[in-house]
């Protein structure tokens, strides 16, 4: 990232300030150049602050796979269950309030309910098997209305409804070779929304991808190689090719918003890593499948380099979360690098639980957890250290 920091230098009007980040006006776009990739690191609190969730017990409280969860206004949580096919609330101290859905196709009914967005006292839905956004009200789980976007997005992944009520999708875009790799990509898309508008944005990097077999059954990407990676806020989206110490915003017309760059580390890939990794692998499998796991890994094509990231949250505050992609069979916290809503690298945080990050707040980490039973959890734990950019 040397290289990096010299072009910055050169293009700029004024030196980096005391925080050790430069700042670039170009062509209307802003660069953010961090000086450091060692910021403070801030600790989860020991124990969650709220946990919901039980073995055996009252259904409400048995989860089969959350998808999507919300912090409300009150401390309370609303959470879908893709399994189940519900939408759940619970108050401020885990008490269960009301759940709505099913399976099925009806009003009020999903197949599979995956992304929340709470707009007021109404609460979103979108069931992308069904290609419909679901409003219910957040006093009792009551259907308001549905709307079925006219136009069908293949392979949709919803990234954010905007402040307008337009939303945000990717799709990914797969063209294979008949040999070798080429670069794949996903294409961005504005539904407005009454849903029968569609604006495309300019499409991102997603991953080299190619055939792994020679009878063209398997495909994928060199071994540790990095895939594309996205989402969404208010009134923008983050993008980031998990290749290079950098992501961009981007604006709801598709203009670059802000680029923002920080120093490398060392990330070249070794023997040691895809024997770690075969290693994980086979001690995973049954016994009757290794042999062929083993052949598809060893005749799998490496990358030079790890990604760097792995996954991208935009919190509640506007800051952004980028989760440092972690070395094959070693026993390390989960790290995620903070930047503020402007760019700015503020902390790392760190935690030793296995669980998926579901929303992230100015102070607070929510998580649907799995315990050593295989139960799920969804639990809230707080930030003490961070200062959030308000």
């Amino acid at each position: 990232m040397l290289v990096l920091g010299l072009l910055a230098a050169a293009c700029s009007d004024s030196a980096p300030n005391e925080t050790g980040v430069e700042r670039i006006d170009s062509a209307g776009t802003q660069i953010v150049v961090n000086a450091t990739a060692t910021p403070p690191v801030w600790r989860l609190s020991p124990e969650p602050e709220l946990s919901i969730g039980v073995l055996e017990g009252e259904s409400a409280y048995e989860f089969g796979l959350v998808a999507d969860a919300r912090t409300l206004a009150d401390g309370g949580i609303v959470l879908t269950d893709v399994q189940s096919r519900e939408v759940r609330e619970f108050g401020p101290e885990g008490e269960h309030r009301w759940t709505a859905g099913r399976e099925g196709d009806g009003p009020g009914e999903f197949r599979a309910p995956f992304n929340l967005t709470v707009r007021g006292d109404t609460l979103v839905v979108f069931d992308p098997r069904l290609n419909r956004f679901t409003r219910l009200d957040l006093s009792d789980g009551g259907l308001i209305s549905i709307l079925t976007p006219q136009v069908r997005i293949l392979n949709a992944g919803f990234l954010t409804m905007l402040e307008d009520g337009s939303t945000l999708f990717d799709s990914d875009e797969y063209i294979l070779p008949d040999a070798g790799f080429s670069q794949m990509y996903t294409v961005f898309l504005r539904v407005s929304a009454d849903g029968n508008t569609v604006d495309s944005l300019p499409r991102q990097p997603l991953a080299m991808m190619g055939v792994l077999d020679s009878e063209g059954r398997m495909v994928g990407s060199p071994l540790f190689s990095p895939q594309g990676l996205s989402a969404g806020g208010r009134n923008a989206y983050w993008v980031t090719s998990a290749a290079e110490p950098e992501m961009k915003q981007i604006a709801p017309d598709g203009s670059v918003r802000r680029i923002v760059r920080w120093p490398d580390w060392a990330r070249s890939v070794t023997q040691a890593d895809v024997d770690r990794y075969l290693e994980v692998e086979l001690a995973e499998t049954s016994e009757e499948f290794r042999p062929a796991v083993r052949q598809r890994i060893t005749g799998q094509p490496v990358a030079d380099e790890h990604a760097i990231s792995e996954r991208l949250v935009v919190g509640r505050d506007g800051r952004v979360w980028l989760k440092v992609t972690a070395r094959p069979g070693v026993v390390a916290p989960t790290s995620w690098l903070v930047f503020d809503r402007d760019g700015v690298l503020e902390g790392r945080v760190e935690y030793g639980f296995s669980g998926r990050v579901l929303e992230v707040g100015a102070d607070y980490l929510l998580a649907a957890v799995q315990d050593e039973f295989d139960v799920q959890r969804v639990q809230r734990f707080r930030v003490p250290n961070s200062q959030p950019n308000r």
